[in-house]
């Protein structure tokens, strides 16, 4: 007998093989079939679609019918369902290793980070083993749960990566900025060459535009002559006012590297000029003074925007972030980069977001190790949504535009051996 709770369920279910057995190929009706087998805890069941439709549809079907009706059962905050099921295993099931990062998710969002991390751990260690018979790379939902499943880390791993030794850029410093009293902030963003020609002075432009008098620096990765110079004319046009970097030989190429930059070289840009740092992404304006950002954040050791989002890479928002001067911002600052470390030699398909994880993975491992981080979310601090607080300075067309094509020059170089990576790492 079916619980009344249960009824709409079975219903969906019965729809759902009547469906199927009309057409086989109905994508549709198969995720609505694999909801309802979760729901109704025939855990079995889902991993037997998955396997039937990987064979009678198309190779992957399967499981991208399962990663589908599990992330609407995520979105549903069907949490126990999703623990539930990956608890019930088995692991020999190449299933298991999609419902092994659900259920890491679930438990982040009840708020059992031990948990959730013990899982992501778990995932990141055995993904590799999974990679023969699902290919993450054929699908945006599976790439999606590979990478970000794969950049969790918990306190045992960051605890070697500390360990292990990492490489700062070395930058030269163009123009200083004004002498100011130390708890002055400044702006900085970080671009690379192509980026910087895209939008660096209307970047810089439109934020000299709201009339701050907060200082502002450019890191430029990777510079032509061309751009050395344009922005040696910049430090000229607003002296005092603007200052800029540039790293001529990067550490990495690739667009998670861009992205991540800005934790290598925050510490040197706060020891040259001597006061703590505002980061902002390039394409965007921000009323840093307006909303007396500097002001608010003065008492914590780093703040950014929470999402609220259920993916952990998207949980706390690199757009915005605060940088400050205290011994424990700058060992916080020093974690990031050696979290970061080991990943930036691999392809951006599978590592896009790495800055964010860390964000997530090494807040949580100040929390259990006690070392007394003082983290700031945004949205509370400002009462309100980073999208309310920002304009764009570019249409976000250009930006993804500009990185989906670095991300195929990077694939495009890989060539087959991208396949192999995701048996390896």
């Amino acid at each position: 007998m079916i619980p009344p709770q249960l009824q709409s369920h079975a219903d969906a279910l019965a729809r759902a093989n009547t469906a199927l057995g009309i057409n086989p190929g109905d994508e549709s009706a198969a995720q609505t079939m694999a909801h309802a087998l979760v729901m109704l805890g025939r855990f079995d069941d889902i991993h037997r679609l998955a396997e039937h439709l990987n064979l009678t549809a198309r190779p992957n079907a399967g499981w991208i019918c399962m990663a589908a009706a599990l992330h609407r059962l995520l979105g549903e905050g069907r949490y126990a369902q999703l623990i539930a099921l990956c608890k019930a295993g088995p692991p020999e099931n190449p299933g298991h290793i999609i419902s092994v990062y659900f259920a890491g998710c679930a438990e982040m969002m009840t708020g059992d980070m031990v948990a959730a991390l013990d899982r992501f751990d778990w995932f990141r260690t055995h993904v590799r083993f999974y990679a023969d018979h699902i290919v993450f790379v054929s699908h945006p939902l599976l790439s999606m749960i590979y990478r970000q499943g794969r950049l969790m880390a918990g306190p045992v791993e960051i605890d070697r990566r500390r360990e292990a030794p990492t490489t700062l850029p070395i930058i030269e410093h163009l123009g200083n900025l004004a002498a100011a009293p130390p708890e002055q902030a400044a702006i900085f963003s970080c671009l690379d060459e192509h980026y910087f020609t895209l939008l660096g002075l209307r970047f810089v432009e439109a934020n000299r535009s709201l009339k701050p008098t907060t200082p502002l620096v450019l890191h430029v990765i990777d510079p032509s002559e061309a751009t050395r110079s344009q922005l040696v004319a910049m430090t000229t046009r607003w002296p005092g006012m603007f200052a800029a970097s540039i790293e001529p030989s990067p550490l990495f190429s690739t667009v998670t590297y861009y992205a991540s930059a800005r934790y290598y070289v925050a510490l040197q840009l706060m020891d040259h000029h001597a006061r703590p740092m505002i980061s902002l992404d390039g394409e965007i304006q921000v009323p840093v003074e307006t909303l007396g950002l500097a002001k608010l954040c003065r008492n914590f050791d780093f703040a950014c925007f929470g999402t609220g989002r259920n993916e952990p890479g998207s949980v706390w928002q690199a757009s915005v972030m605060w940088f400050g001067r205290s011994e424990t911002a700058r060992c916080f600052i020093a974690t990031l980069q050696s979290y970061c470390w080991p990943e930036l030699s691999h392809p951006s398909l599978m590592t896009w977001q790495l800055d964010q994880a860390a964000l997530l993975a090494c807040r949580h491992f100040f929390d259990i190790r006690g070392l007394g981080l003082a983290f700031g979310d945004l949205r509370h601090i400002l009462n309100a949504e980073l999208t309310e607080l920002i304009s764009d300075i570019a249409p976000a067309e250009d930006k993804e535009a500009d990185k989906h094509r670095k991300m195929s020059d990077e694939i495009q170089s890989i060539g087959t051996k991208l396949g192999e990576l995701y048996s390896r790492l």
